[in-house]
């Protein structure tokens, strides 16, 4: 009888308990914030309605992000909750909201920096398209730099004075870096791109990548004709590739 007695007691504070916990989830949902979610979470983390309070509490939070809409919003909540159904929405968004900035901004820096951080986004053909717009603006508004840079470079060449040497080196020092980051950049690029688009351009891309290797090994140069020359193969190279990649974009009606 006695054990009778304590099965009973046994029964009925289980049942109590359970009541207890069904009772708490059901404040939580009528209270429907991520906190009270979170707070029932902790209080019984092996409850039945551990899953249930967590889709909730993780949909709300999302929710909260969403409307936040800012890149820091959404690269918190993947860093929370990496397994979340959600996380692929908050990736396409960070890309969404980076490129949006990229095209206010509407600088080879930012197109630059959006290819650099994502790749192979759907928005990285276009990006590279706008950079090359841009950078052949700069281009010829840095030409009569050059020129003038080239034109200082000839004069000093052949003197042994202290003076002309060291303008000599700043030159080239400036010709470098002008025309070394283009290059580098240019090269990660193409690369990419005509990684995106099939391994049919492999070709193409080592004939591009050489004529840039190229011009930058004749602007590391200290003679007059081969930075010249350097220069000359790097325009004409970048022109190509620009050419090729509104011809890969758009096909030939661009």
């Amino acid at each position: 009888m006695k054990g009778k007695i304590n099965l009973f007691l046994l029964m009925l504070f289980v049942i109590i308990s359970c009541s207890k916990v069904e009772q708490e989830f059901n404040k939580a949902i009528e209270t429907n914030s991520a906190q009270a979610y979170k707070s029932f979470i902790q209080k019984y983390p092996d409850s039945e309605y551990r899953i249930q309070a967590e889709d909730k509490m993780i949909f709300l939070i999302w929710e909260e992000v969403s409307e936040q809409n800012t890149i820091q919003s959404f690269q918190s909540f993947i860093n929370k909750f990496p397994k979340s159904e959600y996380c692929d929405h908050a990736k396409k968004n960070i890309i969404s909201i980076s490129w949006e900035e990229a095209l206010k901004e509407n600088t080879t820096d930012s197109y630059s920096q959006f290819l650099d951080q994502y790749p192979d986004s759907e928005f990285s053909d276009l990006a590279l398209s706008k950079y090359y717009d841009l950078a052949w603006k700069i281009l010829r508004e840095v030409d009569d730099e050059v020129e003038y840079i080239l034109a200082l470079y000839r004069d000093n060449f052949d003197y042994s004075l202290t003076y002309s040497m060291s303008l000599r080196n700043k030159i080239i020092n400036r010709l470098q870096d002008i025309y070394f980051p283009r290059i580098e950049r240019e090269k990660m690029w193409i690369k990419s791109l005509f990684a995106i688009h099939g391994t049919s351009m492999e070709k193409e891309l080592k004939m591009y990548t050489g004529k840039f290797q190229k011009a930058k090994t004749l602007i590391s140069s200290t003679n007059t004709s081969d930075i010249i020359q350097g220069i000359t193969i790097y325009r004409s190279t970048s022109l190509e590739v620009s050419i090729r990649i509104n011809e890969i974009l758009y096909g030939n009606n661009y």
